[in-house]
């Protein structure tokens, strides 16, 4: 998990040791995309991921993980 210009990029295993981790990075607010780039994610970090889908852009190498923040962007 690192930061990249306005990017938190999940290139590795995110697990919920990390969840504070994870909140406290995507929560500043120069953050404008997480990408993910990793299929080894807690369901806890997804969770999160749908709570914050609608202030930033998510973006998934995953096809099937993918579907379900287009479709959290078409609601909100």
């Amino acid at each position: 998990m690192r930061v990249e210009n306005n990017n938190l990029i999940l290139d590795e295993e995110v697990n919920n040791e990390m969840l504070e981790e994870f909140m406290k990075l995507s929560s500043k607010k120069k953050l404008k995309t997480i990408v993910i780039e990793t299929d080894n994610i807690s369901s806890l970090v997804v969770q999160q991921l749908f709570c914050i889908a609608k202030e930033k852009k998510i973006l998934c190498n995953d096809p099937f993980l993918n579907k379900f923040f287009d479709d959290v962007r078409l609601v909100g």
